[in-house]
């Protein structure tokens, strides 16, 4: 039995090629890494920014926006993808128009995907 927390990787943030960390140098964590499980306080404070939560009051707003498109990889490093399906689906139910599209691929070096969105963005904003 291990008498103290293992220690974990801690994530940065992919900026301009690099991985950096954050200019306070600040990182928490949303769990006990001994037991696993949620700290409250953290998961709580993620819940009240977390888009997925804020469309239940603000979702209307999204109504106001000329295009709506989101994409990522069906295995991304970071798990957005489930969270762009909750959105999605959520959009869907709503009625708002929107464009959902997963790839194969993960969160790194899609530069790619801008053929797709670059073109739409375009169109949306010049109209």
């Amino acid at each position: 039995m291990l008498d103290k927390p293992a220690k974990l990787k801690e994530f940065q943030t992919y900026i301009d090629g690099k991985w950096v960390s954050a200019a306070s140098g600040k990182t928490f964590q949303t769990f006990d890494p001994y037991t696993g499980e949620w700290i409250a306080e953290r998961w709580d404070n993620w819940l009240k920014n977390d888009p997925v939560v804020m469309f239940d009051t603000l979702g209307e707003n999204l109504r106001k926006l000329k295009l709506i498109y989101m994409d990522c990889g069906d295995h991304d490093n970071f798990r957005i993808h489930f969270g762009m399906r909750r959105f999605a689906k959520k959009l869907k139910a709503a009625g708002i128009p929107h464009e959902y599209e997963e790839f194969d691929d993960d969160h790194m070096d899609v530069d790619y995907r801008m053929d797709v969105f670059l073109p739409k963005l375009a169109k949306a904003i010049s109209n």
